[in-house]
C-alpha cells in the first residue's frame, strides 16, 4: 500500500497545519520511510527508541498498566521547539491502538494569535521568553548536540498567514521571573480546535510551523512509529 500526498494535501499541511490518512491496511514501513522522505529530511533521535532497520524512526509506545500521573506530550507544544532549528514536520503511524479513545488535539499558531487582544498580542510580539528542554532531553544529549539548544524564543513572529505564537507551556514552563503570570494566564487561552481519534493503521501529519498539539491523558495501549523531518533545503 501506498500514501501519496496531493497538491490539496501539502496545501491543508501548510495552512490549516495538519492532514491524516486512514487506511484498512497497514503502510508498509518502507512506504513509511519514503512518505518521510518526500517531505523533507528524516531526523535521527537518539535519546528515543529506534527501529532497529531504520533508525530515524522512534517507537513510541503506551500501556494501560503503566497508570501514569504523568503523560509525555499532553502539554501543548511543538515538537523540538527548544532548538535553534526545529522540525518542520511530524509524521506518526499508528501501529496499534486499544478501544479506549485516544486523542491528539491541535491549534493553529496564527488563529490563536489573532484571539489574543491587542494588548496580549503586543507583549507577546515586542518580548523574548525563556524557554527549556525536556529533561530526558538534556539528561541524553550529547554536549555537542546541547549547543544546538535555545536559550529563549520570540513571543511572536510572522510566516505566510500573519503573526503566529511561539511560546508553548510545554517549553516554558518557568514563570520565576517578570512577566510570568501574565503568560500563564495566555497559556490558559490555549482550547483545542481540532481533534484527531486514532484508529489503527491511521497516518497523521502535522506542520510544526503552524500548530501547537497536546495527547489526551489516557491509560491505554498505543505503539506509535514516529519520524521528525526537516525541511527540504531549497
Amino acid at each position: 500500500m501506498k500514501i501519496s500526498i496531493k497538491k490539496n494535501d501539502r496545501k491543508l499541511l501548510d495552512s490549516r497545519g495538519f492532514i491524516y490518512f486512514q487506511k484498512k491496511k497497514v503502510l508498509s514501513i518502507e512506504g513509511f520511510t519514503k512518505l518521510g522522505s518526500y517531505l523533507g529530511k528524516p531526523r535521527k533521535i537518539n535519546y528515543l527508541k529506534c527501529h532497529k532497520k531504520y533508525k530515524f524512526i522512534n517507537i513510541l509506545k503506551r500501556s494501560k498498566k503503566e497508570k501514569r500521573n504523568f503523560f509525555f506530550g499532553d502539554i501543548w507544544h511543538s515538537d523540538h521547539a527548544f532548538e535553534i532549528n526545529p522540525p518542520r514536520y511530524t509524521v506518526l503511524l499508528c501501529k496499534k491502538i486499544s478501544s479506549i479513545g485516544n486523542l491528539t488535539y491541535f491549534i493553529n499558531r496564527n488563529e490563536l494569535f489573532r484571539k489574543l487582544g491587542k494588548k496580549n498580542q503586543n507583549f507577546i510580539r515586542k518580548n523574548y521568553f525563556k524557554i527549556d528542554a525536556p529533561l530526558n532531553f538534556k539528561k541524553n544529549a550529547s554536549e555537542k548536540y546541547n549547543k544546538k539548544i535555545r536559550q529563549s524564543i520570540k513571543g511572536a513572529s510572522k510566516n505566510n498567514y500573519g503573526y503566529k505564537i511561539n511560546i508553548s507551556p510545554y517549553h516554558n514552563s518557568f514563570f520565576n521571573y517578570r512577566n510570568g503570570s501574565r503568560l500563564k494566564n495566555i497559556f490558559k487561552l490555549f482550547k483545542p480546535q481540532y481533534k484527531i481519534k486514532w484508529q489503527k493503521n491511521m497516518i497523521l501529519i502535522w506542520n510544526n510551523e503552524i500548530v501547537f498539539h497536546k495527547a489526551s491523558k489516557v491509560n491505554a495501549d498505543r505503539l506509535m512509529y514516529r519520524m521528525i523531518i526537516d525541511e527540504k533545503k531549497k
